[in-house]
């Protein structure tokens, strides 16, 4: 399981449990050093609703982020186990608004980081 903690700032903590109702911390999908440059990064809570999905044999955790144009972005990072390492690979959804229109964009196709 990812989630995001006041405590834990904005590193996303993940834990692991064997009953669903004990829950072992493992590691964070962030540090200081891993920490997303694309992210607005003031105050605690700037990362938030982290997703960890297994998809074409690695483990990716997406969240949302502001970026540091202030625009609302899902964020990817990726690593070949559940506990890491973890390697941020960007935003790759970006909303935006346009007068009264809000509306979505690619911010990046992964398909061509492959």
């Amino acid at each position: 399981m990812v989630t995001t903690e006041e405590w834990s700032g904005n590193r996303v903590p993940i834990y692991k449990s064997t009953d669903l109702k004990t829950w072992e911390f493992q590691t964070f999908v962030f540090s200081d050093a891993n920490f997303p440059k694309w992210i607005n990064c003031h105050g605690n809570n700037t990362i938030y609703s982290p997703e960890l999905k297994y998809i074409g044999g690695a483990f990716n955790v997406y969240f949302h982020a502001n970026d540091v144009t202030f625009h609302l972005s899902i964020g990817v990072a990726t690593a070949p186990t559940p506990t890491g390492p973890y390697r941020d690979i960007g935003d790759v959804l970006r909303f935006e608004q346009d007068s009264d229109v809000a509306y979505a964009t690619i911010a990046q196709d992964l398909r061509e980081r492959k």
